[in-house]
């Protein structure tokens, strides 16, 4: 069903004042979803960067700790934390580059993506509207606030965690393929990992 047949037949029965219409909300996250699909500023720096970051990091560093010379790391490892800095020193230099960089140092940069996606899909849901010529038709509709509020949250919140969650398993792939030659074992994802996907990510 449509938009415009939800507000047909909105009109012919009292607005609800204490539940979500979830018919109207998918209906306004459908609309949203295809105009964003359209429109390829929006849509290129979503893919550009993550696979940047997920992608062409980790190959980047597992070629090079393959290539050339090792940097000695065992300074740096004084100013870890003490399980951490044990861990990596358990493996050869070659290895402790990798595990140090795609094991713990890319993982806060992992949270640039859910943060530029979010803050793309939420800009473009409000100035798209207004770009579009589609905002003061949308506000007049007997519609309720609170359902496009539900629906425009929503929209920058659903699609962010799913391409942030697909970004992870590439970047998994990607880390443990080009590193195999060295590491021998796949070393990613970790447990701290998955409480980075899991909860940090969605809560960014």
């Amino acid at each position: 069903m449509t938009l415009a047949e939800h507000t047909d037949s909105r009109q012919q029965r009292k607005p609800s004042t204490s539940r979500v219409d979830w018919s109207i909300v998918r209906s306004v996250l459908a609309k949203d979803i295809t105009a964003t699909k359209r429109s390829k500023a929006v849509i290129a720096p979503m893919i550009v960067v993550p696979l940047a970051l997920l992608v062409g990091l980790p190959i980047a560093v597992g070629m090079f700790a393959r290539s050339t010379v090792t940097p000695d790391l065992a300074g740096l490892f004084d100013h870890l934390p003490s399980a951490m800095g044990e861990e990596l020193r358990a493996l050869s230099p070659r290895q402790q580059l990798v595990g140090l960089v795609l094991g713990y140092l890319i993982a806060p940069l992992f949270l640039i993506v859910p943060m530029m996606v979010s803050s793309a899909l939420a800009a473009d849901t409000f100035a798209g509207e207004k770009e579009r010529r589609t905002l003061e038709s949308l506000l007049f509709l007997p519609v309720e606030e609170r359902d496009l509020y539900v629906a425009k949250v929503l929209f920058a919140f659903l699609p962010t965690v799913a391409i942030s969650w697909i970004c992870f398993g590439m970047f998994c792939v990607a880390a443990n393929i080009v590193a195999w030659p060295l590491m021998h074992h796949v070393f990613v994802p970790t447990w701290r990992w998955f409480g980075l996907i899991v909860f940090m990510a969605p809560a960014v």
